[in-house]
């Protein structure tokens, strides 16, 4: 998880101080407008993946409640 949060804030990083012209030139290279429902159906099953395994890690973590009333 927190390799995925340094790429994200190291492409975000670069993109800030990219030219116009560059950005431009990245989007036609990675075809955004083609592949637009792979990138976001990856970044959609990225992010239910990791919420899953979040919330299932925390369930893991919890001491087991007894259901007797002293």
């Amino acid at each position: 998880m927190t390799a995925i949060g340094w790429i994200v804030l190291i492409r975000g990083t670069i993109l800030l101080f990219l030219s116009q012209h560059a950005t431009a030139r990245l989007v036609d290279w990675f075809r955004f407008e083609e592949f637009f429902y792979l990138y976001a159906g990856f970044g959609a099953a990225l992010g239910f993946y990791i919420t899953v395994h979040g919330f299932s890690a925390a369930a893991a973590r919890r001491p087991p409640q007894s259901n007797r009333s002293d």
